[in-house]
């Protein structure tokens, strides 16, 4: 089972990588992102489809491609502050605790 303190240690363990040039970073901090806020609020929520849409027009950008890794990277993280934030002063009165198989 999935806790409260499970989801704030991987967060925070995401938290602590950072871009470099290693595109396992980048991986990393978004399928992570995709996986808590799904664990969260449901694989089909409006909040996972945001954080896909934030690389979606990341990708579409014309910025070079190291750039646009490293703002992902950045966004990413910025979320998961967020809902560590969010965790941490029980504003997740619906989080859903159990791994969604």
């Amino acid at each position: 089972m999935i806790t409260e303190d499970n989801l704030l240690n991987r967060i925070d363990e995401l938290l602590k990588l950072q871009w470099q040039g290693d595109y396992y970073v980048l991986g990393e901090v978004y399928t992570g992102t995709i996986g808590i806020a799904s664990q969260i609020w449901g694989s089909n929520s409006t909040q996972v489809e945001a954080i896909k849409h934030l690389r979606e027009d990341m990708q579409a950008s014309n910025w070079a491609i190291d750039v646009k890794a490293k703002k992902n990277v950045k966004q990413c993280q910025g979320i998961l502050r967020s809902i560590a934030s969010d965790i941490r002063a029980g504003r997740l009165g619906s989080i859903r605790l159990e791994y969604q198989g």
